[in-house]
């Protein structure tokens, strides 16, 4: 019975060592997520920057205090964040609600279904 019981403390142990670890591993790849997020709207701002917009930020709100049309276009308002130029111009793509959380926390975002999700864009038309 001792030996049972010395082996259970030592696989106890061993499995705490492991959860230890992976809880570990997962803040080293969520540091590595948030500095590379960091650098990326960095670029971002700066690319808006030498492209003579006024606005330099990556990330733009879309809202109405508007019932109708938040009624009418429920789908399109919400937050845009910045995904290149075209014709000099910037372009911004809808981010799914799943995704945006906080600052300084994290998400984890369910994969889209791709059949029902509608992608919006806003962007310079002339």
């Amino acid at each position: 019975l001792p030996a049972y019981f010395e082996a259970y403390d030592a696989y106890t142990h061993r499995l705490e060592n492991e959860v230890n670890w992976q809880n570990k591993q997962g803040n080293r790849v969520q540091s590595l997520i948030d500095t590379a997020q960091t650098k990326l709207s960095s670029a971002q701002e700066e690319t808006l920057r030498k492209a003579g917009c006024v606005c330099s930020s990556p990330h733009l709100q879309f809202s109405t205090t508007d019932a109708s049309f938040m009624k009418k276009y429920s789908g399109v308002f919400g937050h845009y964040q910045f995904q290149g130029m075209h014709g000099n111009h910037p372009y911004y793509q809808l981010q799914p609600q799943s995704t945006l959380t906080p600052s300084g926390g994290s998400a984890t975002t369910r994969r889209p279904n791709i059949t029902t999700t509608k992608i919006y864009y806003l962007f310079w038309n002339e």
